[in-house]
């Protein structure tokens, strides 16, 4: 009976404590991923925090590696930012034909 039982512990097993969190937070806000990783930030502009940016932070701060995608996300919720899906842009666009139609709204 005693090898049906069940052993596991149970409970998630944090890899960052809340004081690294919060300093995770405070190091978001106050750096931008051009900031800290220059050209090789995951935007163009490097002006807004992406996964890619933010596993690389995380990693070289606090020396962790999630295995999913969606901790990171969870780490974004935790640290007061939201995830923004870009829009979408179609390969077919036309720049000429997007400033004529503006041009022609704003006559209107």
């Amino acid at each position: 009976m005693s090898a049906l039982e069940d052993h596991r512990e149970g409970g998630n097993r944090a890899m960052l404590s809340k004081a690294e969190i919060e300093d995770l937070r405070t190091r978001l806000h106050e750096y931008t991923p051009q900031a800290l990783f220059g050209p090789q930030a995951a935007t163009l502009d490097g002006q807004f925090w992406t996964v890619e940016d933010l596993k690389r932070a995380v990693q070289s701060w606090y020396q962790v590696v999630y295995k999913s995608r969606s901790t990171y996300l969870h780490l974004f919720a935790l640290c007061g930012l939201s995830y923004q899906r870009p829009a979408r842009v179609f390969k077919s666009r036309r720049e000429v034909d997007v400033a004529a139609f503006e041009e022609l709204v704003e006559k209107n």
